[in-house]
């Protein structure tokens, strides 16, 4: 598993280099580092932006498709469960880091 976080984040961070040269992002990627340093949590999300209107920085909208998983847990009904979710929304930045979620 651990693996899979580093090459998630190596790419996390080459897109963020690619959009650092451009000035402008257009695509982007997110991540939820807790799993690796509270593996009591059991939880992995991961996020995938696209801006559709608007520039950095700068009041923008950016649409999201996204993944949670939360693989063998323990469940009141049953011994074990796995949770798999994936998400579409839409980010709308209001100022500077300040921004909204649906």
């Amino acid at each position: 598993m651990k693996n899979i976080y580093a090459l998630v984040l190596f790419v996390c961070m080459g897109l963020g280099l690619v959009h650092a040269q451009q000035g402008t992002p257009v695509w982007g990627a997110e991540l939820d580092l807790v799993q690796p340093f509270v593996p009591e949590v059991n939880i992995f999300t991961a996020k995938v932006t696209r801006t559709v209107w608007g520039q950095h920085p700068g009041k923008r909208g950016d649409i999201m498709l996204g993944a949670f998983v939360r693989p063998n847990i323990e469940h009141d009904v049953v011994e074990r469960i796995s949770e798999h979710l994936v998400s579409l929304g839409y980010r709308h930045y209001l100022y500077k880091g300040l921004h909204l979620e649906a």
